[in-house]
């Protein structure tokens, strides 16, 4: 099945909606079955609104404590923390469990900052266009183990994908 790009109109939910009913959190995580993705609207800038939210994912798993705050700052060990441009990635895949869902809440991003944009991209059509044209180099990206590791600061950190 051929999904609708999303490039031009993500889909959006309402924090509101999601909060208040069954309905609006079943079209919430129908939203991010489908399309792998759901922006959330009107989410109120605060914690309590934050951990109010993430408490509908019934077995949330944080690598980072209840909130992680990422700041930019002069001397970081992510680089999430910084100002340079990231390429597409996938966040800690160096865990034998990444984890399935992450939640972003974009509380101030000044207007005099430059930089700072989300790009995403959906590699289901990719995959399957790697699996149709060369079927070889698929199997051995789908099917041979890889041991991925994380840098800081010159010290690596290695966990084997199962």
């Amino acid at each position: 099945e051929n999904k609708p790009l999303i490039a031009k109109s993500l889909p959006l939910s309402d924090f509101n909606d999601i909060m208040s009913s069954d309905e609006g959190t079943y079209n919430w995580l129908k939203q991010i079955n489908y399309y792998g993705i759901s922006v959330v609207q009107n989410v109120p800038q605060t914690e309590e609104a934050l951990k109010k939210f993430v408490s509908k994912f019934p077995h949330l798993q944080s690598y980072y404590g209840d909130i992680y705050d990422v700041l930019t700052h002069d001397h970081i060990d992510d680089l999430g923390q910084g100002t340079g441009h990231l390429n597409f990635h996938q966040d800690l895949l160096y865990y034998e469990a990444p984890p399935g869902i992450q939640v972003f809440n974009c509380v101030r991003n000044d207007p005099c900052i430059e930089g700072g944009e989300s790009i995403l991209l959906d590699l289901y059509p990719i995959a399957e266009e790697l699996r149709l044209k060369y079927p070889d180099k698929f199997r051995t990206l789908t099917q041979v183990p890889v041991t991925f590791e994380r840098s800081i600061m010159g010290k690596y950190e290695e966990a084997e994908l199962r």
